[in-house]
C-alpha cells in the first residue's frame, strides 16, 4: 500500500516577505492573536482576572479556583468534541450537527445504566467502567449510523447527521422513559468534578489524556495522513490502494467516542440530565473551533491542535463576558461579533489584501463542456434546460408522490379528521411561516450554501415587532417594515461576506444566528403578547375557501378557511418558482450550484448571484417572521426555535440538495406538508409524546435520504 506523500507543516517563506506577512499566513495565526488579544484585554481592565486561589469546594476539600481554572475545565468537553470534529470535516469534506444530541444519548445510557432503571440511586448499580463503556459503544454505533450514509449512500455530511440531531434527544429521553434519572453516588461525580486529595478538576485530566492519546494516534499511525489525503482527493486515495469509504466511516466512529466521553463528564458534573437543555448548540461551537483553528471546513488538510486551541479561545471569551456580568442571554450577541470579525480576518480576500499577493482574473468563454447537471448551453453560450427529466424533476415528483401516499394513508387507516378538509389547511396554516423559510432556505442551497440564521431573525422580528405594537404605538405597516427591514440587513451583511470575501457560509450565518438571538434577549426577555386592535384584526382573519366546508357534530356546517398568512405563503412559493424556472436570475442559481467555475467560464457574475440568494433568503426569513408573528400574536425568545433545521429538513426531503444545482421550491412546499404530517399522524395513532413525533420525522428523513442517494446513484450510472 502506497503512503500519501506528508505535506511539509509550516509554508515555505517567499522572496522577500517580511515576517509580519509570514505571520499572517500561518494556519495558528487567527486563534493566537484572539487569545492574545483576549489575554490584553483583561490584563488592562482587570488584572484579577487571572488571579488563581485556593478555596474549598463543597465537599469542604481545598481546590484551585480562578477564571483561569474555570477556562480549562468547563472548555473540556469542547475540545474532545472539536478534535473528534476535525478528523470528520478533514475526511468527508462536511460537518456532524448531531453530536449535541449524541451526547445527550451517551449521557441518558449511562444514566440508566448506574441508576439501574430508578428515578434516583444512591449506590451506582452498575460499575462506573462498564457503564461507560457501554455508553462508548452505543455511541459508537450511532457514529457509524453517520459514517454510512455519508461514505456508502454519499448523502452529504449535515444532511445526513441532521437524522441523529432531530431525533437524539428523543431517543435519549426514551431510554429513560422520559425521566430525570439522579445519581447520588460521589464516585460517578469524581469525573465532572474533583477527585479526593487532588485541587485540579479531572475533566482537565480527561481532556489531556484525550489530547495525548491523538498525539500518539497521530504521530506513530497513518491516520492523520490517510484522513487527509480522503479529504483532498478520495479517487487518488482509492487509486493509491486506500479506501475512502472505511476512512470516513472510521472517524465518524472516532468522533462517536469522542460525544461518549463528553457526555459521560457532562452527566458526571451534576449527576443528573436535561434532555432538551444538555449540550444545547455544542455542535455549533464545536464547528466554530475547527474554522476558528485555521481549517477548512471543505476538507482535507487539518491542524487539530489548531481546533483545540479554537475550543480554549471559545471558552476563554464567554469566560471573560461572564466575568464582566454579560447577561447570558446576551451572550450570543457578543460571541457573534468577535465571530464575524475573526471571520473577515481569515477571509481569503483579507489574507490576499495582507499577503500582498493576487489572484490572476479568469476567462469568460462562452462555452464549456463542464457544465452542471440539468443546464446546458445553446450554440451562442446561453444557459438553457436539458430536455430530459433533471435530478430536480426527478426528486420533486418522488415527493409528491410519497406525500399523496402518506395522506391517503392516513385517510384511509385513521380516518376522523384527515378526512376533513380543515385538517389539511390546518396544515397550511400552523405552517406558513415555515413555507416561506424554507423556500428561503431552497434559494440558497441551490447555489450550494446554507443559512442557519433564519429562525433566530424569525424570533428577532416577532420580538421587536411585538415591542413596537405594544410599547411605542405601532401599527401593521410598521411590522412589514421592521420585518423587511431585519431581513434586508442580515441579508446584505451575509450575503457581501459570504460572496464578495468568501467567507464560508456556515460560519457567516452561525454568527448571523448567534447575533439574532441575543439581540432578541437584548429587546425583552419576558413574552410580550399584542393587545392592538388594528393587529389583532388581521391576525383573527379568515379566509373562506367554498365547497370544503364539514358539518360538526350538532350537524351545524363549518366553512372551512385560511389565514392571511396561507395566502402570503402560496404566493411567496408561486413568485420562486416562476423566479427559479424563467427568469435568467433563478438559471444563474443552478448554474452557480452546479459549478462556480463553469458558471463563472459562461459569463455569469457568480459573487453577484451568491449574494442575492443570501439577501433573498434573509429577506423571506423576515417575511416569514411577520407570518409567524401573525399566527402566535405575541414576542417571545423561544418564537421560531428549531425552524432553521425545519427549513433545512423541508428542503431536504423536496429534493434540494446542499451541494447545490439541485432543487426546486414546489418540492419545498410538499416537503414542508410531508414533515407535519407525518406529525400529525403520529399524534392520531396515539402516540402522544413528544420524542415519538422527532423519532418518526427523523426516520421519514433517513428513508427520503436513502431515497434520494440511490436513485441519483443509479442514475449517475446510466
Amino acid at each position: 500500500m502506497t503512503a500519501p506523500v506528508k505535506e511539509p507543516k509550516t509554508k515555505a517563506a517567499r522572496p522577500g516577505e517580511s515576517i509580519l506577512r509570514r505571520l499572517t499566513r500561518h494556519q495558528l495565526f487567527i486563534p493566537l492573536a484572539a487569545l492574545a488579544l483576549l489575554v490584553l484585554f483583561n490584563l488592562v481592565a482587570d488584572p484579577s482576572f487571572f488571579v488563581i486561589t485556593m478555596k474549598e469546594n463543597s465537599l469542604g476539600n481545598p481546590v484551585l479556583s480562578g477564571n483561569l481554572i474555570s477556562v480549562l475545565d468547563n472548555a473540556s468537553e469542547l475540545v474532545i468534541l472539536a478534535i473528534g470534529m476535525t478528523l470528520v470535516t478533514a475526511s468527508s469534506g462536511g460537518q456532524d450537527i448531531s453530536v449535541g444530541a449524541a451526547m445527550a444519548i451517551a449521557g441518558s445510557v449511562i444514566l440508566r445504566l448506574v441508576c439501574g432503571g430508578q428515578v434516583s440511586a444512591d449506590v451506582m448499580q452498575t460499575p462506573l467502567v462498564l457503564a461507560v463503556l457501554i455508553g462508548i459503544l452505543v455511541s459508537m454505533i450511532f457514529g457509524a449510523f453517520n459514517g454510512a450514509l455519508v461514505a456508502y449512500f454519499k448523502i452529504q455530511p449535515m444532511v445526513a447527521t441532521l437524522i441523529l440531531f432531530t431525533a437524539g434527544r428523543s431517543i435519549a429521553a426514551w431510554i429513560n422513559n422520559n425521566q430525570l434519572p439522579i445519581i447520588n453516588d460521589l464516585g460517578f461525580k469524581y469525573a465532572g468534578t474533583f477527585l479526593p486529595g487532588i485541587p485540579i478538576p479531572t475533566p482537565i485530566f480527561i481532556t489531556a489524556a484525550v489530547i495525548l492519546l491523538f498525539w500518539l494516534a497521530l504521530k506513530f499511525t497513518n491516520l492523520g495522513l490517510y484522513t487527509q489525503s480522503v479529504g483532498i482527493n478520495a479517487n487518488s486515495s482509492r487509486l493509491n490502494g486506500l479506501d475512502p469509504q472505511l476512512i470516513k466511516l472510521m472517524t465518524y466512529v472516532i468522533l462517536g467516542v469522542c460525544v461518549a466521553v463528553a457526555g459521560f463528564i457532562r452527566v458526571s458534573r451534576s449527576g443528573s440530565i436535561n434532555y432538551s437543555r444538555i449540550a444545547e448548540n455544542i455542535e455549533m461551537d464545536a464547528i466554530l473551533a475547527v474554522a476558528l483553528g485555521g481549517n477548512a471546513l471543505g476538507g482535507g488538510k487539518f491542524n487539530i491542535y489548531g481546533s483545540i486551541l479554537g475550543a480554549y479561545v471559545i471558552q476563554f471569551l464567554t469566560t471573560t463576558l461572564y466575568k464582566y456580568e454579560v447577561p447570558s442571554t446576551a451572550l450570543p450577541a457578543y460571541k457573534a461579533v468577535v465571530v464575524i470579525l475573526l471571520a473577515v480576518l481569515s477571509a481569503p480576500v483579507v489574507q490576499e489584501k495582507l499577503s500582498g499577493i493576487r489572484k490572476a482574473p479568469g476567462k469568460t468563454v462562452k462555452g464549456c463542456r463542464n457544465m452542471p447537471k440539468g443546464i446546458a448551453v445553446d450554440k451562442r453560450g446561453r444557459i438553457k434546460e436539458r430536455v430530459a427529466m433533471s435530478d430536480t424533476n426527478l426528486l420533486l415528483t418522488i415527493t409528491v408522490v410519497v406525500f399523496f401516499i402518506l395522506y391517503l394513508s392516513a385517510i384511509l387507516f385513521l380516518g376522523g379528521g384527515f378526512t376533513k378538509p380543515q385538517n389539511f389547511l390546518n396544515i397550511l396554516n400552523n405552517n406558513a411561516s415555515l413555507i416561506v423559510l424554507s423556500c428561503g432556505m431552497s434559494l440558497v442551497m441551490i447555489t450550494g450554501g446554507i443559512d442557519i440564521s433564519v429562525g433566530a431573525v424569525t424570533c428577532l422580528v416577532c420580538m421587536v415587532s411585538a415591542v413596537n405594537l405594544e410599547q411605542h404605538g405601532g401599527n401593521m405597516l410598521t411590522v412589514i417594515l421592521i420585518g423587511l427591514g431585519i431581513g434586508l440587513a442580515f441579508g446584505v451583511v451575509q450575503g457581501f461576506l459570504v460572496a464578495h470575501l468568501g467567507i464560508q457560509p456556515f460560519i457567516i450565518s452561525l454568527a448571523g444566528m448567534f447575533f439574532a438571538k441575543g439581540m432578541t434577549t437584548i429587546v425583552s426577555k419576558e413574552p410580550v403578547r399584542v393587545t392592538n386592535e388594528g393587529f389583532l384584526a388581521v391576525k383573527e382573519a379568515r379566509i373562506t375557501v367554498p365547497g370544503l366546508g364539514s358539518a360538526n357534530k350538532l350537524g351545524e356546517y363549518i366553512p372551512a378557511y385560511v389565514e392571511v398568512g396561507v395566502v402570503i405563503a402560496l404566493l411567496v412559493v408561486l413568485l420562486l418558482f416562476c423566479l427559479l424556472r424563467w427568469t435568467k436570475l433563478g438559471r444563474a442559481f443552478y448554474a452557480v450550484g452546479g459549478s462556480s467555475q463553469s458558471a463563472n467560464m459562461l459569463g455569469i457574475n457568480v459573487r453577484r448571484t451568491k449574494f442575492l440568494a443570501h439577501v433573498l433568503c434573509s429577506v423571506l426569513a423576515g417575511v416569514g417572521g411577520i407570518l409567524y408573528f401573525l399566527h402566535v400574536g405575541s414576542g417571545d425568545v423561544a418564537n421560531g426555535a428549531g425552524d432553521e433545521m425545519n427549513a433545512i429538513a423541508s428542503s431536504i426531503i423536496g429534493g434540494t440538495l446542499l451541494t447545490g444545482g439541485v432543487g426546486n421550491v414546489a418540492g419545498t412546499f410538499f416537503g414542508v406538508l410531508s414533515l407535519n404530517t407525518i406529525k400529525r399522524i403520529v399524534s392520531s395513532m396515539g402516540f402522544d409524546e413528544a420524542w415519538w413525533s422527532n423519532i418518526t420525522v427523523a426516520a421519514m428523513l433517513c428513508l427520503f435520504l436513502v431515497i434520494q442517494s440511490v436513485v441519483l446513484l443509479r442514475r449517475n450510472k446510466k
